[in-house]
Formats: structure tokens, C-alpha cells, sequence
């Protein structure tokens, strides 16, 4: 058979598939480009007020809601929530919408910060609502672009960031300490309305002064959990222990080993659940905790955080013992979780200590 001089290269590859022509005649299929899968890890802002935003941010239950101030046990510093010309029961309702999602947008602005240059924590950076809604896997509308929902949500979450001013410990009165922007809205881009509400197209923001006086210190943050939705009771805890998880191992970086202990008080408390896990008790739901505390640290070893988790032998030994008696619940906190560090975060670990400032 004599072909034409020129013929479609779909046209031989469709006849060799049909059994018309012989395959040497096929040409190579064309190679789609194969995405890069994202870095499962993500470089966050971790030193001591970065920290604390990111626990005030996860909702309003460990707010005053009289003074609209957030301190941590004895830590000598405090977030106000704050913005000029705003009365305080305006600035009360607002404070009552936070959700977890703004501080996965916090982690997110700071892990942009530092995509560039660690050492320059101060160069503006520009993030649009569309951008922070597809970080934090949000799905797309069918139509192209993402939901307006998730726009509001992203932009009311900047809100609350914008209104957020950190309480310098130079003072013992609150009244009278240094009070520094979390960060500056250097600009916004053109808004448009979105169900009554103006939505800016982009933000331009940069880190507050404050940046300037803690030492620089960096956490690896699974983007899983930032991408995680927020839509049921052990997703939310999941977020919150997955990301104190890492933050406690970063603080802890001196110790390589890959099997770490922890006990479940010290892991409910600093992810902010210690209150949820007493309530529970208190209306006798005791057994709802720790259920939703061990699927948890399941759902965290799917999302990569660990590679697994057990009670440490002697903890099993002592539950076992209590089982059915009052001592049960304090037993329970009391108990080591053995975690098995993945290998990707202990690698990123290393490197952080090796290049991390004196903290």
C-alpha cells in the first residue's frame, strides 16, 4: 500500500490501531505533561507569637469576650481584637465567626512569606481570596473560577487577620504595653460585591514590627491538614493536633528518634481541645472523646502526618486496670501516645536545625 506523502500523524496512529497499517509506521504519542505533585510539606512561620496566633485563630471559644483579649496560661504575651471605628459589640459579633479556617489562611500567609528568602520576613507579599481558596483545597465551581462562598470565607478570614494587634510584654498593664499590627494591609485591589458584601480582588499585606524582636524560627506543615475540609467534629480536631504535632517536634528537633511519646493532657491542651474533652465528661460523653481522639491520630497517619500510633504498654496496662472506675478519665489523659515519625519530616527536622538561628 502506498501512503501519501504527507499524512496526519493521528491518522497512522488510528490505522495501526485499526489493524490497517503496521505499527513501525505509528509515531511516538505525544507526552502530556505530568503535573508535579505539590510538596507534601510546607515552611511555616513557628516562633512563639506566630504560634499564638495560630491557636487564637482557630475559633472564639478562648477569647474574652468582655475585653476581646487572648492569652495563653501565663504567657506574658496577648492578641487584642481590634479595628478603629468599630464599636465593641460590632467588634464581639465579628470575633465570634472565627473559625479554623483562618488559621489555616495564617499558616498559609507566612509559609508565602518565607517562599522566597527565610532571612526577609518584610517583603510584601499579594495573595487574592481565589488563590487562598484552591490552598486550602477548596473544590472549584463546575462553571470555572472558585465558589463565591469560599471567596467570602477567605476574605472574611484576612478580616479577622487584619484586626488582629499582638501585646507586647513591656508592660503589666495591657493598657499601657506596646501594641503591634499581626500584619499590614499595605493595599487592597479593585472589590466587588458579593452578597452584600465587598470582596477586594487581591491583598498586598506584610508581617507586623513585631517580626523584627523573636527569633526566626520555622515549623514543616503538612499541607494535608491545611487542605483538609473543616466539615466535621474529627476533621477540626485533626487539623488542630496534626499541626501541634508538628510544632511540637519542631520544638523538640534535638531528639532525632523516630518514635516519639507524648501524653494525651499535654496533646488535647496545646491543640486547644482540652475544654471540648472536660465538657464531654461533664455530660458524661466520655466515651465520644477518646473515640474521637483515636480516629483522629487514624485520620493523621492517612494524611502522612505519622506512620502510626499506639498507648505505650504501661499506659494500656493502667487503662486496663481502671477500666469502669472514676479513675478511668484522669488515667486516660495521663497516658502516653507512642507516635512513629515519618521519615519526610524528620529529614525536614534536620535541615531546620542544622540552618535555624539560637532561640
Amino acid at each position: 500500500m502506498r501512503l501519501p506523502s504527507r499524512v496526519p500523524a493521528w491518522v497512522l496512529r488510528e490505522g495501526t490501531r485499526a489493524g490497517h497499517l503496521p505499527a513501525i509506521l505509528a509515531p511516538d504519542e505525544p507526552s502530556a505533561p505530568v503535573p508535579s505533585p505539590s510538596a507534601p510539606l510546607m515552611i511555616a512561620l513557628a516562633n512563639k507569637p506566630s504560634i499564638l496566633i495560630d491557636r487564637a485563630t482557630r475559633g472564639a471559644s478562648g477569647w474574652n469576650d468582655v475585653t476581646l483579649l487572648y492569652q495563653e496560661g501565663q504567657s506574658d504575651l496577648s492578641l487584642n481584637y481590634f479595628e478603629e471605628n468599630a464599636g465593641p459589640e460590632h467588634l464581639r459579633q465579628q470575633l465570634m465567626t472565627l473559625d479554623p479556617r483562618t488559621s489555616d489562611v495564617w499558616r498559609l500567609l507566612t509559609a508565602k512569606a518565607l517562599e522566597n528568602d527565610r532571612d526577609d520576613l518584610f517583603a510584601p507579599i499579594t495573595v487574592k481570596p481565589e488563590e487562598l481558596a484552591r490552598a486550602l483545597g477548596l473544590k472549584p465551581h463546575p462553571k470555572g473560577g472558585m465558589r463565591q462562598k469560599d471567596l467570602l470565607h477567605c476574605t472574611q478570614s484576612l478580616f479577622h487577620l487584619e484586626r488582629l494587634w499582638l501585646i507586647m510584654p513591656d508592660a503589666k498593664d495591657p493598657e499601657e504595653a506596646t501594641r503591634e499590627r499581626v500584619l499590614a494591609v499595605m493595599k487592597r485591589g479593585r472589590g466587588r460585591r458579593v452578597d452584600g458584601q465587598v470582596i477586594p480582588s487581591s491583598w498586598t499585606v506584610v508581617l507586623g514590627e513585631w517580626a523584627r524582636y523573636f527569633p526566626k524560627r520555622y515549623a514543616p506543615i503538612f499541607r494535608s491538614l491545611v487542605e483538609l475540609p473543616a466539615n466535621s467534629a474529627t476533621n477540626l480536631w485533626a487539623k488542630q493536633v496534626g499541626t501541634e504535632v508538628t510544632y511540637w517536634l519542631r520544638e523538640t528537633a534535638e531528639d532525632t528518634s523516630a518514635v516519639r511519646s507524648i501524653t494525651v493532657q499535654t496533646l488535647l491542651a496545646r491543640a486547644s481541645l482540652l475544654p471540648d474533652v472536660l465538657d464531654m465528661r461533664q455530660n458524661k460523653n466520655l466515651n465520644r472523646a477518646i473515640e474521637r481522639f483515636e480516629a483522629t491520630l487514624d485520620l493523621l497517619r492517612s494524611l502522612g502526618v505519622h506512620d502510626g500510633w499506639t498507648y505505650d504498654p504501661l499506659s494500656t496496662q493502667a487503662l486496663d486496670r481502671q477500666q469502669g472506675r472514676p479513675a478511668f478519665f484522669e488515667t486516660w489523659l495521663a497516658s502516653q501516645v507512642i507516635l512513629q515519625v515519618p521519615d519526610v519530616l524528620l529529614s525536614a527536622l534536620g535541615e531546620m536545625t542544622e540552618r535555624s538561628t539560637p532561640t
